[in-house]
């Protein structure tokens, strides 16, 4: 693996830690709300935009890595 491979690898470790992150925190929120018996602040169009937004969807990390 040359450098440039390696940073992207750790780019790409970092980004999809931090969405896992987030996505578990949207999570959490809605099953909090529902266990109160309120509306759930995270559709999942929601969760569908973190994945875009992020860039952590098949399609993106091919074209990253050129599979």
């Amino acid at each position: 693996m040359d450098d440039r491979s390696a940073r992207q690898l750790a780019y790409d470790i970092t980004v999809a830690t931090g969405a896992l992150l987030e996505g578990l925190g949207m999570l959490s929120e809605n099953l909090s709300r529902l266990q109160r018996g309120e509306a759930i602040a995270y559709p999942d169009s929601s969760f569908t935009e973190l994945i875009e937004r992020t860039g952590m969807h098949h399609n993106s990390i091919v074209t990253r890595w050129r599979w």
